[in-house]
């Protein structure tokens, strides 16, 4: 039997690791320490110390030579590019916050987990993507657009159920999904944020468009209130992140349902609300 080295846990260095549910691992080491989840630079020596919270660049250069798993990205999990090079139909991405309809970049780190690391921005079947984009907001269907992959269909299917639209439910039916994948979707689908999402929209008198997750917690919400379309990013407890109109750096102390009445003010002392987000 080989000695175990002690004396390396003695020698400092300074790394930058990803840290979830106060616990981390780098290479062979794993640690606890209570802090928030995200990147931190820490100091592993005998003692473990956080130095700091770790930079982009800092999470970039740690990830840059891990595996890498490309996907659509679709809330806090993405849909790889192609099922064929992982064991399931989503795969878990820590940190990640792109919107929908991004093609994401995650990599692999030493605890197994799968971390955001950038948007694949010169994705080259952007164009197919683009048109099931177009497809998918104007409620149209899939059929006669070329090229589309069965990742790229079931990016659509989620994407109508989350949209709660039971149209769609046949089809996933009919897709060979593994069985804890064909459960995880219905379990998220009976969970109806659509129908608490609307309801709360209509209350205050204002109209659900659509909405598509973004990250783990949010959701960018499409609605109108009079003759206006608003764009808001919401948290999924119905806060708002970002309005989407001028409110005087004010957004964050508004619920979607407050947002709904200030606008129907501003319509009314103005005429109009100021558009901020496209």
């Amino acid at each position: 039997m080989n000695a175990i080295d002690l004396e390396r846990f003695d020698r400092t260095q300074t790394v930058t690791m990803p840290i979830v549910n106060k616990t981390g691992r780098y290479k062979g080491r794993v640690i606890g320490h209570d802090v928030e989840n995200g990147w931190y630079v820490v100091s592993l020596g005998s003692k473990v110390n956080i130095v700091t919270k770790a930079t982009r660049l800092d999470v970039e250069l740690a990830l840059g030579d891990k595996k890498s798993l490309k996907g659509y990205a679709l809330g806090a999990d993405i849909i790889p590019l192609n099922f064929e090079n992982t064991t399931s139909q989503s795969v878990r991405v820590n940190f990640q916050d792109a919107p929908t309809w991004d093609v994401v970049d995650a990599r692999r780190w030493d605890d197994g987990m799968y971390y955001y690391y950038n948007t694949d921005a010169g994705f080259k079947q952007r164009a197919i993507l683009d048109s099931i984009k177009e497809r998918f907001e104007s409620e149209r269907t899939l059929r006669g657009v070329k090229g589309a992959t069965p990742e790229m269909r079931y990016l659509f299917i989620l994407l109508s159920l989350q949209r709660n639209s039971f149209r769609e439910y046949k089809k996933l039916e009919q897709m060979k999904l593994d069985e804890v994948e064909r459960v995880k979707r219905l379990e998220e689908f009976r969970r109806t944020f659509a129908g608490r999402l609307e309801e709360t929209i209509e209350k205050a008198g204002g109209k659900l468009v659509k909405f598509s997750p973004q990250g783990t917690s949010k959701f960018t919400v499409t609605w109108k209130v009079g003759s206006q379309t608003i764009i808001s990013v919401i948290k999924d407890d119905m806060r708002i992140y970002n309005l989407g109109f001028c409110a005087e750096g004010e957004d964050k102390k508004h619920t979607l349902s407050s947002a709904i009445n200030l606008a129907k003010i501003f319509q009314e002392e103005y005429g109009s609300v100021y558009i901020t987000r496209e």
